[in-house]
């Protein structure tokens, strides 16, 4: 009123106005959150039950510790997960009917899983839903061998690679060989080529050609490079490849101590944690026999690798190298993590590039 400027004829009118009372409102399926702001009358407050009917399409399950959210908007939970009630940044303590709350506070709805195994379920469902036509026409190792594991590659249109045998790189004929061989090709011609092509100098790779190769001289030449390799200098990833390739070869003797430097360099490596070498670890320790569980993050017994690589996923079955990525990794961390995901839920040891 001190610098309002006014003229002749002008009218001002002074109301008291009551100030309407306000809560802050996140709804999260656990990966994307929705904010909301809704007002009360602070002077007839009434329950958070009936503030959010008045506001949202809920869904509450009566029982006898009061009515339990099963559902808010497009949020709903389903077997293993739960809807997470944070208030001010806490759990909490009370149910939607009897919360106390005032105005300026913040509500976080939260679908939560509890049953890691079921989660796991979930996303594999997502991947096939989502992604796994694709990988399977980009003729995917880590997708088919998953697929084909799982029971459901026949659900997929799997069609034989089309490539120049002489200027085809070590990948290349890989592909060619293993959906060569589940199609009942003739894969000759692609073995001989590999089989020029192995080397010892990079074990990643060489141990990926021995799995997929028949050829005795070649399983030599792999073993004895491993054995007289300083194995605590590698990456987890060449390590877990390694151990497959051992496995497929039946060294079992040198097994245990490319495992015991895994584990050592899991969260030591040149890359950092990341979704991708926790996949890795998962398939290679799933496939030649080991337990995951047994790998605890960071050594942390609360923590398994396991539930840690779940924490990557990206909602849609793909999932984020890093979890503060702006975009998730199609080429690596997602069809790993498939691959581990569908090995660490067997029943039993599957290794993933034997095919029967």
């Amino acid at each position: 009123v001190g610098t309002t400027s006014y003229e002749d004829g002008d009218t001002f009118l002074f109301v008291l106005e009551k100030i309407m009372a306000s809560l802050k409102i996140e709804i999260s399926d656990g990966y994307q959150t929705e904010e909301h702001w809704i007002m009360f009358d602070d002077d007839e407050k009434v329950p958070l039950k009936v503030l959010l009917e008045e506001n949202f399409t809920i869904d509450f399950l009566e029982s006898a510790w009061g009515p339990m959210l099963v559902g808010i908007e497009t949020v709903t939970t389903q077997d293993g997960n739960f809807i997470a009630i944070e208030h001010n940044g806490a759990y909490a303590e009370k149910g939607i009917d009897t919360l106390d709350f005032e105005s300026g506070d913040t509500f976080r709805f939260e679908l939560t899983w509890w049953d890691m195994d079921l989660y796991a379920t979930y996303i594999i469902d997502q991947f096939l839903e989502h992604h796994a036509q694709s990988y399977v026409d980009m003729g995917s190792i880590y997708v088919i061998s998953a697929l084909y594991h799982l029971g459901v590659l026949a659900d997929f249109n799997l069609e034989m690679v089309d490539i120049d045998i002489d200027e085809a790189t070590g990948g290349e004929l890989v592909q060619a060989i293993m959906i060569g061989s589940l199609l009942e090709e003739d894969i000759s011609d692609y073995n001989e080529a590999l089989i020029d092509m192995v080397s010892t100098d990079f074990l990643f790779s060489a141990a990926l050609f021995n799995m997929v190769l028949d050829d005795s001289a070649t399983h030599d030449a792999f073993v004895t490079a491993v054995e007289q390799k300083n194995v605590g200098g590698l990456d987890s990833d060449t390590l877990s490849m390694i151990m497959l390739a051992l496995a497929k070869l039946d060294q079992i003797m040198l097994i245990e101590p490319i495992h015991e430097a895994m584990v050592d360099n899991l969260y030591t490596g040149t890359y950092g944690v990341n979704a991708a070498n926790l996949a890795m670890a998962i398939i290679g320790i799933s496939g030649t026999g080991f337990n995951p569980d047994s790998l605890r993050y960071n050594f942390d017994e609360d923590v398994s690798i396991f539930d840690l690589l779940l924490q990557y996923h990206a909602g849609d079955g793909s999932f984020y190298y890093q979890q503060d990525d702006e975009t998730v990794d199609l080429g690596f961390s997602t069809p790993q993590a498939f691959l581990a995901l569908v090995l660490y839920m067997s029943e039993e040891p599957i290794h993933p590039f034997i095919f029967e």
